[in-house]
Order: structure tokens, then sequence, then C-alpha cells
């Protein structure tokens, strides 16, 4: 089997974009629900927004100066002076254990926007959306 290909989430269509949000939805017990202009809005302030193009999965992260408050990520903004935050994988329920998750985090991490930074990774792991990620986040970070 061919390894997925993620895009850039800005570059797909009103049609993705709803089946992208509708995911996200789907998952708002981990992440949040958004509304249409929430999601355009998230999408065009996060430093990577990708998915894969079946709408499947996707990834969007925050850079340390981003507009973005959520309480996780203001603590980092207290405490770190260069980061990338990892705001959230989501991976439809019927695609979990493809991997899905490990290479949306290596196509962000490989990619030239980012890597002519010394920024780090971070994500919190304390708050009780996350908890229900764990063992995604124990591989990822083993």
């Amino acid at each position: 089997m061919e390894a997925p290909c993620f895009e850039e989430i800005a570059a797909h269509g009103e049609e993705s974009q709803s089946a992208l949000r509708d995911l996200n939805n789907a998952n708002a017990r981990e992440t949040s629900f958004l509304t249409e202009t929430d999601w355009a809005g998230l999408v065009a302030e996060a430093f990577a927004a990708i998915c894969v193009s079946d709408a499947a999965a996707f990834l969007i992260t925050f850079q340390q100066n981003a507009n973005y408050h959520s309480p996780n990520f203001k603590w980092f903004q207290e405490r770190r002076n260069r980061f990338v935050y990892v705001d959230r994988i989501v991976v439809d329920d019927s695609q979990r254990g493809r991997g899905l998750g490990r290479i949306s985090i290596a196509s962000c991490s490989t990619g030239p926007a980012l890597w002519d930074t010394t920024a780090s990774f971070v994500r919190s792991i304390s708050s009780p959306r996350t908890r229900a990620q764990m063992p995604f986040i124990r591989k990822w970070v083993s």
C-alpha cells in the first residue's frame, strides 16, 4: 500500500474543507467544535495545516507568535520563545491504525517552512482532551 500524501488544507476546495471540518467536529470532545468561520480562521492562522487528500486525517500546528487563544497554547507562549504547537491531529475512525498520525507529524516536521528555525514541537498532555490521545502520543514521543 502506498503511503498517503499530506497536502496543505488551504489548497483544498469548499467540499473538502467541509469534510475536514466535519471530521474535526466528529471528534469535538478531543478537539473542539468549529463553525465554518472558526475552521477558516484556524486554518488561516495555522503554521502548518495539512491533510490527506481524501479527508481521512489532518494536522494543525501553530507557531509561537500565533493569535490563538487556547489555554494550553498560551501556557507555552509564556514559557518558550520558539516553538511549534501541535494543536490537533485528527484521524477518521475508519482509518486509524494506518499510521496517518505519525505520517502527518513526519510530513510537517520535514516541511521546508519550519525547519529553517530551531523551534521545538510541543503539545500539552495534561488536558482531558489529550488524555484520550495518549496511546498515539506515547508512540510519537518514544
